[in-house]
């Protein structure tokens, strides 16, 4: 199992390429047993303002295939326990919108977390992901 945690947000400029890139992975790599898992986050210029119903409403135009989740925290006090695991495994978290953190058992259970905002078609996760690549210029962290 491989899955992709990303921290989204509706209201960003790299919003619309995301969720395109997002739907294109989760149909590309589902039946590998990867994943994406979608994590609603307004802590980055409050991009995220909206409700839970509002938030899905909007992912529908982008016929979202993957788990959305509610909006979360993803640092500080309220940082939900996902984010606080990837935190602690990782010793790093998402600056901005659109964080991933790649996470899986078939690299030794690892977690790597990729730029914010980049596309991930055009990171070394995409090519670790399509078993291109197991090295390159990040840095793993084992779980």
């Amino acid at each position: 199992q491989v899955t992709l945690v990303v921290n989204v947000a509706s209201q960003c400029g790299y919003t619309d390429l995301n969720y395109r890139e997002l739907v294109e992975l989760q149909d590309e790599f589902s039946r590998e047993g990867f994943t994406v898992l979608a994590f609603p986050c307004n802590q980055f210029g409050e991009q995220e303002p909206g409700s839970m119903a509002e938030i899905t409403e909007f992912t529908r135009s982008y016929g979202i295939n993957f788990p959305l989740f509610s909006k979360v925290d993803v640092s500080g006090r309220d940082a939900s326990a996902v984010y606080s695991f990837l935190h602690e495994s990782t010793r790093t978290l998402p600056q901005w919108n659109f964080g991933k953190y790649l996470v899986g058992q078939k690299w030794g259970r690892e977690a790597i977390l990729f730029g914010e905002g980049r596309f991930f078609r055009h990171s070394p996760g995409r090519q670790i992901l399509a078993g291109q690549t197991t090295h390159g210029t990040i840095t793993r962290q084992p779980l």
